[in-house]
């Protein structure tokens, strides 16, 4: 993957935004990794450690709990690979974050309850598996230097080193971890920003139920507390209502199409410019709007859960 393709530089965002502290915006696209997530190099991490650690090589099936992108992500690699994958998702996942699973070979099973018994079901599984692994997302530290070793790197290049701040979603910890743990030492007066959802334990702290995926835990992982060491401003927690409406926005403004965990950076980053100025500041998005049709940007599913209230105010978000 060309790194030049995955940065790109948002001077129409600017515009729409009023051109706030003066600041200049860039993204890094997860939709353009392979498995169209950027959840592709978490997984490639942490394959890496599991192959260092426990050997792969007579591995014949992979286990994970997973919401969505880590799952297409595991599903991608093992139909490249030759592995089988078994997907445990929530009952609420969505037919087409399934669909893309399966697309790959992977097999969904669905789990009643909540993350807590996905991640004790595909523990169960692959201790009973002789030839199965679990990729245990939330501690597997391979998740950290995938993202060091790669898209650290991938962002340093593409920006000449130019880079002041970065605004990244924390949910296993992973991502924004290896990110900014590679920045940081790079540029010690980076600015980074964690965004977390409102209903998520990582920052918020008082987990609920909620809709916005791709970001925030039920839960603190053992990868969270590694992230955050390389927290370096106030992190920023976003309701998913402005992060489903943001993100409808971002794409009515025909800047970019993103998931519900980017409308949520895209919040976070216009408080971050209020504070700032002058700045080169990257937004990560996970993913693009592919597994959101029937969600973020579904006027019926808008409307059906309250984030809008009429299809009529839907034309305008």
């Amino acid at each position: 993957m060309k790194s030049d393709a995955a940065i790109i530089h948002l001077p129409e965002f600017s515009k729409h935004i009023g051109n706030k502290g003066n600041n200049k915006f860039f993204a890094l696209l997860g939709s353009k990794f392979p498995s169209a997530s950027i959840k592709y190099i978490s997984v490639l991490g942490m394959l890496t450690h599991l192959n260092n650690t426990v050997g792969l090589d007579k591995v014949s099936t992979l286990y994970s709990s997973t919401s969505g992108n880590t799952g297409t992500a595991a599903a991608y690699i093992c139909k490249k690979t030759g592995m089988k994958f078994i997907a445990l998702v929530d009952q609420k996942l969505e037919a087409d974050k399934a669909a893309k699973i399966t697309a790959y070979g992977g097999k969904i099973i669905r789990v009643n309850g909540g993350v807590h018994e996905r991640i004790a079901l595909a523990r169960k599984l692959s201790e009973d598996d002789p030839y199965g692994v679990d990729l245990d997302q939330y501690n597997n530290p391979g998740a950290l230097l995938g993202h060091y070793q790669i898209t650290g790197p991938i962002i340093w290049g593409a920006m000449d080193g130019k880079v002041d701040a970065i605004v990244v979603a924390i949910g296993t910890g992973g991502t924004f971890g290896g990110i900014a743990a590679y920045l940081t030492q790079r540029n010690s007066r980076l600015i980074t920003v964690p965004v977390d959802a409102k209903g998520s334990a990582v920052i918020d702290g008082t987990p609920h139920c909620r809709l916005l995926t791709g970001i925030g835990c039920a839960f603190i992982p053992k990868n969270v507390y590694r992230a955050y060491q390389f927290i370096r401003s106030e992190p920023i927690v976003v309701k998913e209502k402005d992060a489903f409406l943001t993100a409808r926005w971002f794409r009515k403004t025909k800047c970019l199409e993103i998931g519900g965990s980017g409308g949520a950076v895209i919040s976070a980053t216009l408080d971050l410019a209020d504070q700032i100025t002058n700045k080169r500041i990257l937004m990560v998005f996970h993913d693009g709007a592919d597994d959101y049709h029937l969600t973020v940007y579904s006027d019926t599913w808008m409307v059906k859960h309250g984030f809008i209230n009429t299809k009529k105010e839907a034309a305008h978000v």
